[in-house]
């Protein structure tokens, strides 16, 4: 996913809207109610505004993410994302910070939901044990 703002996304030389995100994830639930979905979101992408990042946030509870894997932007020399307006570099670090939060209180929401739920799981247990260097 990256990012909630089609501008950004077109910046990252994404081939997806939003709007394909929200509806991707509203298409699965219809068939899988119980799914779980998480998204790798960059915060502080360069030429990023409040309000482009706000649809990041937003995106969160859109797409009811659960599991939300955070980086700060940081450029790579070379690339056309360095050659770009930056950022802040405190605004990026609040920003990772504010989704972070945003994904810890949605997983524990979601987590909170599960309480007494039963659910059928799959397990492999001596293979789990060989590459855990477990002992049963």
């Amino acid at each position: 996913m990256q990012a909630g703002d089609d501008l950004v996304l077109k910046r990252m030389k994404r081939r997806h809207l939003r709007a394909d995100a929200i509806a991707f994830c509203d298409q699965v639930r219809r068939l899988r109610p119980d799914v779980v979905f998480g998204g790798d979101i960059i915060a502080g992408f360069p030429t990023e505004s409040e309000a482009m990042f706000s649809r990041s946030l937003d995106l969160v509870d859109e797409c009811a993410l659960t599991h939300l894997h955070v980086f700060p932007f940081s450029p790579r020399p070379g690339t056309p994302a360095a050659r770009m307006p930056q950022v802040a570099r405190d605004v990026v670090k609040d920003r990772a910070r504010r989704l972070r939060e945003k994904g810890a209180a949605a997983l524990r929401a979601h987590l909170d939901g599960e309480i007494g739920a039963r659910r059928r799981v799959l397990r492999s247990l001596p293979r789990l044990l060989a590459r855990s260097n477990l002992r049963w």
